[in-house]
């Protein structure tokens, strides 16, 4: 009998969940399998062939994690020979027909011999820590002798600047640093963090170690240096860099292999502390059904599976007193309804919190990051210290972050927060009480799915640029809409009610009262409310004062439900929502002036709020809003 595959093995074929291999079979990008859910050699032929040579799959960014190709990553150096070193080094290995297992080897052996940090004849008798680190990391790599060195006529000073760990990232595909969730840090992120000689340090996603290398001082003690991560080789680079840096062929620092995840703290009698931990945790690590599961009842309090909530959570148990911790993460865990119980958490927790924006600072990554300080000294947290990403530094009051989502406002300096409380103050219900929200058509291929003219059987379909505030373009999209033949949509009688459809990318909210029943794009989203009159809701989302309160409060690319539903709509007169419901009308018709309509929408909002002058030309300073 022909051995079969797998639906299973397909999906680490291409590392996709099984959501989306459903996707893939349900929009006929690959066939159904056979009732006992496999394919026959030949089918899976087929499949290999369409996904990596029929397809833009392997490019997109919504299947990242199918990309084979490989990028060049200069963590840590600013040397521009330095990365023509590197880059000579990833041609040699390309040339040398190495696994990247036996290439990181190799390099490494050959940088610890330049650097006189490997005894003569080592292989025979290993008897440093470096010597039989290495021959045990090549029987891991399956070989019984040393392969040709494809490095060693190269120089290889030791500069500190994790060199090997930048050859295994550059080295590695794509795919496999994503599903990992693993870019490493650039020094430069580094500089203001030092740990003093005397003080244990702990680094729980060391990968190679580049943090320890830019944080430490060399006449630390190396046993005072622990280190762990779930990535074996990188692990290895991580004492091979450990060495060069203290120049000691039997420096022993703590480096083991530990899932932060899956193996938390342990016992409190058994747990060690530290005085310093310092990390650049995975975000956006893939977990199985099964592993959700599993961590769902691991960690009950926490309410997520991201891998930087749970790796904080567990590090705030491992601080001494009057310890510090630094974390970097995405700016998102500031505001994101998914990490309110590791915010609550951490605020409950008694000591000092520090934040800086760091903007785009990593390669490859779209969020915006922040570098999270924290302090164990005992005191009871009153106001959190932030530095912008302009290096201006204020403060935000304790008492503003509150219940039930407690979003820290980064992006909201005093001035920003006096507002804030001013807007929040009024008397006012949200969306969390009544709200319905959408997401938009997901098709699984627009090339096969979207047309760009009207045919008697198709009918318009609305993107997110084609909503501009209160009005719709004309359509430049069509679809013969089936929901059974498209990856993802909502039920089709909520597109075929009156709702709004906002945009959902973007940093202010634009947003538009669909009464023709219309379909959305992905890149749209709609929400229909019960409770509060939407002419309104659409007005006052598209001012500037809501925009305002978006950026301020959430600092984010993307507008999401949780964003929606934190926003507040204020206990209006009945003269009042009929101003909104005629300016509306008379917008989505073009019947009135955007700039008198915003006039009107303007002086509502500055008397309702109490804005005074100042403060409403500062929200129109702050933000980008443009016109009604």
């Amino acid at each position: 009998m022909s051995p079969v595959i797998s639906t299973e093995t397909v999906r680490e074929t291409f590392g996709i969940s099984p959501a989306t291999l459903h996707n893939w079979i349900k929009t006929s990008l690959i066939p159904a399998p056979d009732t006992d859910r496999t394919y026959s050699p030949q089918t899976f032929d087929v499949i290999l062939h369409t996904i990596r040579n029929g397809t833009d799959k392997l490019s997109a960014r919504a299947n990242r994690s199918l990309a084979g190709e490989t990028r060049v990553s200069y963590p840590g150096m600013r040397d521009k020979s330095r990365k023509v070193l590197l880059d000579s080094l990833i041609r040699a290995f390309a040339e040398s027909g190495l696994s990247v297992a036996a290439g990181v080897w190799a390099l490494s052996e050959a940088m610890l011999r330049y650097n006189r940090l490997l005894e003569p004849g080592w292989r025979t008798g290993p008897k440093t820590r470096m010597a039989r680190l290495l021959a045990g990391w090549l029987a891991e790599c399956g070989e019984r002798e040393p392969p040709p060195n494809p490095f060693a006529d190269f120089e290889l000073s030791c500069r500190d600047d994790d060199l090997i760990g930048a050859f295994y990232q550059s080295v590695q595909s794509v795919a496999s640093r994503s599903r990992l969730g693993a870019y490493y840090t650039p020094a430069g992120l580094l500089a203001e963090i030092k740990i003093p000689a005397g003080k244990t340090v702990y680094d729980p996603c060391c990968g190679s170690g580049g943090i320890l290398l830019g944080i430490l001082d060399k006449n630390h003690d190396p046993a005072q240096v622990f280190a762990s991560d779930i990535d074996g080789t990188a692990l290895n680079i991580c004492a091979v860099n450990l060495a060069l840096f203290f120049n000691d062929r039997s420096a022993a620092p703590h480096i083991r292999r530990k899932d932060m995840v899956f193996e938390g703290p342990a016992g409190a009698a058994a747990r060690p502390g530290y005085d310093y931990i310092v990390t650049n945790p995975p975000w956006g690590s893939k977990f199985t059904r099964q592993q959700k599961k599993d961590i769902a009842r691991r960690y009950p309090d926490l309410g997520t599976t991201e891998t930087f909530s749970i790796t904080l959570g567990n590090c705030l148990e491992l601080l001494n007193p009057g310890g510090s911790l630094c974390f970097f993460l995405p700016q998102a865990f500031l505001t994101v309804g998914a990490h309110k119980n590791i915010r609550q958490k951490l605020l409950a927790a008694r000591g000092n919190i520090g934040l800086r924006l760091l903007g785009s600072a990593f390669r490859g990554v779209m969020s915006e990051s922040v570098l999270l300080r924290f302090t164990a000294d005992g005191e009871p947290l009153n106001t959190i210290s932030i530095t912008g990403k302009n290096g201006r530094v204020y403060s935000l009051r304790r008492g503003s972050v509150r219940a039930p989502d407690f979003i820290i406002n980064a992006g909201a300096d005093s001035a920003d927060a006096a507002i804030l409380e001013k807007i929040y103050a009024i008397p006012h219900t949200t969306l969390a009480r009544g709200g319905i929200f959408a997401l938009g058509i997901v098709t699984g291929g627009n090339r096969r799915h979207i047309q760009s003219a009207k045919t008697p059987r198709n009918e318009a379909v609305y993107r997110g640029k084609d909503i501009f505030p209160c009005r719709f373009a004309p359509p430049e999209c069509f679809i013969d809409f089936d929901p059974r033949t498209v990856q993802q949509a909502a039920r089709t009688e909520l597109y075929r009610q009156r709702k709004i459809a906002y945009r959902f990318i973007g940093d202010r909210l634009i947003c538009a009262l669909d009464e023709t029943g219309s379909l959305l794009l992905n890149s749209a989203n709609l929400l229909i409310s019960h409770n509060y009159p939407m002419e309104t809701i659409v007005c006052l989302f598209n001012s500037p004062v809501y925009s305002y309160v978006f950026q301020k409060k959430f600092h984010s690319k993307k507008v999401l439900q949780s964003h929606l539903r934190n926003l507040p709509l204020p206990f209006l007169s009945g003269a009042q929502h009929a101003l909104c419901a005629r300016i509306c009308s008379g917008l989505s018709a073009r019947r009135v002036s955007p700039v008198s309509a915003r006039a009107e929408i303007d002086r509502m909002l500055a008397g309702l709020f109490h804005l005074s002058d100042d403060e409403y030309t500062m929200i129109l300073n702050r933000t980008n809003t443009g016109h009604l």
